[in-house]
Order: structure tokens, then sequence, then C-alpha cells
């Protein structure tokens, strides 16, 4: 791997042994801001709207460094909605403290 002119590669780094598995902290990926305030949420949208409410399993595939020193995790994961039928595979970056070792 080379070296760009702002030393880039440098705030990247493989986990050793593969994917690192990890739970993700969705809260912590997905942060609710109160929008629609929750009471006046239809239960069909309750039962089929993504749930982001929980920790899921997944793994960092790759850590880079943001500029303010912080790591964020490459990280693939699935969200599923709480009627269990539907699943949504993600690969984005977490943040280092949504994620704990699996």
């Amino acid at each position: 791997m080379y070296e760009d002119a702002d030393g880039w590669w440098k705030t990247r780094r493989l986990p050793k042994g593969g994917p690192l598995p990890v739970w993700v902290y969705l809260p912590g990926v997905f942060p609710w801001r109160g929008v629609g305030g929750g009471r006046d949420v239809p239960l069909r949208v309750q039962a089929a709207g993504l749930d982001t409410s929980v920790s899921v399993p997944g793994e960092v595939l790759l850590w880079h460094q943001a500029f303010n020193g912080e790591w964020l995790g490459l990280t693939s994961f699935e969200v599923g909605n709480r009627s269990g039928r539907a699943r949504m595979a993600l690969i984005q970056l977490v943040s280092e403290r949504a994620l704990r070792p699996r």
C-alpha cells in the first residue's frame, strides 16, 4: 500500500484474525429524535418499521480513524422489523461508541 500525500492510509486498520464479531447498539447508530412524537404512529408502522431500539450482531471489517481521533468501524449488520419478517443488510461506518465485542 502506498502513502498518500496526506498519510490517509495510516488511519485505517484491519482487525487481526479477520472480521471482528461485535454487538451493534442501534440507538447509537440511528438516534431517535422524537419525530412524530411516537404516540400517533399507526400499528402497521410500529410492526413493519425497522426496529432501531435494540442491539444486533455484526462484524467490523475495517477500522477508520476520524479527524477527531475517534475510531469508526466499517461494520456489516442486519436491521429487522418487530414482526421479524423483514431484514435489511447494511454495511456502514459505525462509531466505536456503538460497538461492543461479542
